[in-house]
């Protein structure tokens, strides 16, 4: 299973969880603003493929894990 491009931001934050990498980090490799990146975190902005691919070459990623399904919370199986 796939995510949108929007719902890639809740891998894309774990990762950079993970590597610590703040937002300002990834907003100057995007060249953006640490604002515009929240944006596109928050799902404010939607994030474009060549985002995408940015991102993930940042956090040494395949763009397929960007994309892929996060398994659902015990919160989410339970509703």
């Amino acid at each position: 299973m796939h995510n949108s491009p929007a719902g890639a931001a809740v891998i894309i934050r774990a990762l950079m969880r993970q590597r610590d990498v703040s937002q300002t980090d990834l907003a100057r490799e995007l060249g953006l603003t640490q604002s515009a990146v929240s944006d596109r975190l928050r799902g404010r902005t939607p994030l474009r493929e060549p985002e995408l691919r940015a991102i993930a070459d940042f956090l040494a990623v395949p763009v397929e894990q960007l994309l892929e399904a996060p398994a659902p919370t015990l919160a989410e199986v339970a509703s």
